[in-house]
């Protein structure tokens, strides 16, 4: 079944029932996350099993085996039956800023990246990533490099290779093509957008007949929405970007 999920404030509800809805069944929603503070971002693993929450005060938690959450007995926090495993990873984190975005890399669930964005925060450390999720204790690194201080508003695993990131900031869209180094070296690409701000970057896997894709969406502050059909190299990037961006 599908799964879909609502932040309500403090907590996060989900139901099986939102697609496909029945009379006998009902929505059934059931809360599988409460108290962690104002919910800012969610995301999703590829295979549905992971959850991923960040908050407005810094707050970043994963939920485990949510495929095995169906319905309020197996899934909700009232629930002595629940299947739900919950992580807190906010000490990992530096400072208290917004988790503006989470982004499950969509081959090897067990790798995410952070995106934090907070003019005044606690920190000017934009970028976190982690590769090892599933350990007892997770780490978490700062991946700034060359970045200015700035707030982030999204960040991005680029499916066609699995260090290349994009993140959205106050100053359009920036990339590296190797997330994994001590100091990844990121390159804005303003043709096109500009440096505006960018608080939104999806990437569309597959077309609904499920033939490959691979376009990468940036929605701005201002500007609208644009789009990218051909990610290239880092040093094509910017060429694409203003040759095949659409706004909408």
């Amino acid at each position: 079944n599908s799964l879909f999920l609502m932040a309500l404030d403090n907590e996060l509800w989900a139901t099986r029932h939102a697609v496909v809805n029945t009379a006998e069944s009902g929505y059934d929603w059931f809360r599988v996350l409460i108290g962690t503070g104002d919910i800012q971002t969610i995301s999703v693993s590829t295979d549905g099993d992971d959850v991923y929450v960040g908050t407005t005060s810094g707050g970043l938690y994963r939920l485990a085996n949510m495929n095995s959450a169906v319905d309020s007995i197996s899934g909700s926090t009232t629930s002595s039956a629940s299947n739900v495993a919950i992580t807190n990873m906010t000490l990992a984190l530096a400072g208290s800023d917004i988790v503006t975005g989470i982004s499950i890399h969509p081959q090897f669930s067990n790798r995410i990246l952070v995106s934090l964005g907070e003019y005044g925060g606690t920190s000017d450390q934009m970028v976190y990533y982690c590769g090892n999720t599933s350990a007892a204790s997770p780490s978490f690194v700062s991946k700034k490099g060359n970045l200015p201080a700035m707030p982030a508003y999204d960040v991005l695993f680029e499916y066609g290779n699995p260090d290349r990131v994009l993140i959205g900031t106050e100053f359009g869209v920036w990339v590296t093509d190797d997330i994994t180094a001590g100091l990844p070296q990121w390159e804005q690409c303003t043709s096109g957008i500009d440096a505006v701000p960018v608080f939104q970057l999806l990437q569309k896997i597959e077309n609904i007949d499920g033939s490959p894709n691979g376009d990468i969406y940036a929605a701005t502050h201002g500007r609208g929405v644009f789009r990218t059909s051909t990610f290239l190299g880092i040093n094509e990037v910017k060429d694409q970007l203003e040759s095949s961006l659409n706004i909408y």
